[in-house]
């Protein structure tokens, strides 16, 4: 048993007996086997002439099942394999000779084990909901380089069961857009860029070492190009230009966080990177004159026909959105007038009420999907100033106490509940004005009737039939 990791056998370390020890030809037959004596010897006997190998496996002594073979050395000439199997080297043996100095020494080895946390909330600490870091390459460095490597999966742990006695330290490779969390009592202890390294420790054989508390993070990106979508229809063909001066902020809600941004140039690319957990505000303004075109093939929770807006935007750990295509476009704009319909003659008279308040949707017809809400003011006009080229479609939702008009002024029509006017097709910087909207409300009729019996007294007369009729 080689206590000290010397390679050479003194005389205070123990001997092993009954072990059994055989010789391999090249082809890995056995020609002759021992087993070790009271005092650790074994012979192997009757061997022709050639070339042969010892063979040795711990597993088959139930004693040794937790031992590895010491370092190559004047009291060893096995190397280890797996599951407790070794082996020598290749020799060649002469005719009658006697080859003496196979010493095979043994050795407890340690264990060094620990793991590394993924910081999902960037706290520095691991919290019971977090795991591993995966991809995070973690190695075992002795005063000859590396003695043992992994790769850290989901559960975060790593375990080096063969640790020889010496001199190491643990080193921890990140991948990516990873960075070691923030350094805390109780947390992550590690530090550096991209890599870093634990304090030397020893081992002796047989112990067992618990690595430093070790946190990282993979850090999240946003990228993409801004270009001029004249057509407004969100794909960006490949002879639409790019275009510059649009600014992309997030602002952190964290205090420690310091805000990112980013403006494009003559290429619209943009690039946002090293963002933390934290939910953050996004600001996307385009140039003057400008507007957002649509964003059915963006993934950023942004809005169509806006010039300049800002929205939430909860960044978990390592999250990327890719391929962020932004297209701006001079907005169209349209505009109409709202009227109550007094006379119910389906015509825009001039006193008619034109009141504030009312909703007209406006839907986009290539997606179906609710473009802008216009509410109409105290002169009963609505507009909005930011539309993009394309087909929409405008409705009123009718009420129980609301009705079409007749034919007449109005550029709507009834379908399904609503009063909508669809097809109007748009082009950049087109303005669509003079939209004529017209409801009829229904009004009620209410009295009293009774019996004018001449002494000033009302006597309500109850079952009285009154009809309304109209002009004819």
């Amino acid at each position: 048993m080689d206590n000290d990791f010397s390679g050479d056998k003194n005389g205070k370390e123990k001997t092993v007996s009954g072990y059994l020890v055989k010789l391999l030809d090249p082809d890995g037959n056995t020609v002759a086997m021992d087993k070790t004596s009271a005092k650790g010897k074994f012979e192997l006997k009757d061997v022709p002439p050639g070339t042969y190998s010892l063979s040795v496996n711990n597993s088959n002594f139930p004693l040794l099942k937790d031992y590895a073979f010491t370092r190559l050395g004047e009291g060893n000439v096995i190397l280890n394999k797996t599951n407790g199997e070794g082996y020598s080297e290749n020799f060649v043996l002469g005719l009658g000779e006697k080859r003496s100095g196979m010493e095979i020494g043994l050795i407890k080895p340690g264990t060094v084990k620990g793991s590394v946390f993924a910081d999902r909330n960037d706290n520095g600490v691991r919290d019971a909901d977090e795991n591993g870091l995966t991809g995070v390459t973690v190695r075992l460095m002795g005063e000859e380089g590396e003695a043992f490597s992994t790769v850290i999966g989901e559960d975060g742990n790593y375990l080096f069961d063969a640790v020889m006695p010496g001199t190491y330290t643990l080193e921890y490779v990140l991948p990516e857009h990873a960075v070691f969390a923030r350094t805390t009592a109780g947390g992550n202890t590690i530090t550096g860029d991209g890599t870093g390294t634990s304090a030397p420790f020893g081992m002796k054989s047989g112990d067992t070492v618990e690595g430093p508390v070790c946190g990282a993070l993979t850090l999240g990106r946003i990228e993409g190009r801004a270009w001029m979508d004249h057509d407004g229809d969100g794909d960006c063909g490949g002879d639409e230009e790019s275009a510059g001066g649009i600014t992309v902020t997030l602002t952190p809600s964290r205090g420690e966080l310091e805000e990112i941004t980013a403006t494009t140039g003559a290429d619209g690319a943009f690039q946002l990177n090293d963002l933390r957990p934290d939910t953050y505000t996004l600001t996307v303004s385009a140039p003057a004159q400008y507007v957002l075109s649509r964003t059915d093939n963006v993934d950023l929770p942004l809005t169509a026909g806006k010039d300049t807006q800002s929205v939430q935007l909860p960044v978990i750990m390592g999250a990327v959105w890719s391929n962020q295509m932004l297209g701006v476009v001079m907005p169209a704009s349209l505009s109409g007038q709202f009227w109550l319909d007094e006379n119910n003659n389906g015509i825009f008279d001039a006193d008619e009420q034109t009141p504030a308040g009312y909703e007209i949707t406006v839907t986009d017809d290539k997606n179906g999907k609710v473009f802008d809400i216009l509410r109409t003011d105290e002169e009963g006009r609505f507009a909005t100033s930011g539309m993009i080229p394309g087909n929409f479609t405008l409705s009123y939702g009718l009420d129980d106490q609301t009705i079409a008009p007749k034919d007449g002024s109005s550029d709507f029509h009834e379908e399904n509940g609503k009063l909508v006017l669809p097809g109007i097709s748009l082009a950049e910087d087109e303005e669509r004005s003079g939209l004529l909207l017209g409801i009829v409300r229904y009004t009620a009729i209410g009295g009293t009737a009774w019996i004018d019996r001449g002494n000033g007294t009302m006597e309500t007369l109850a079952g009285t039939a009154v009809s309304l009729l109209d002009e004819h």
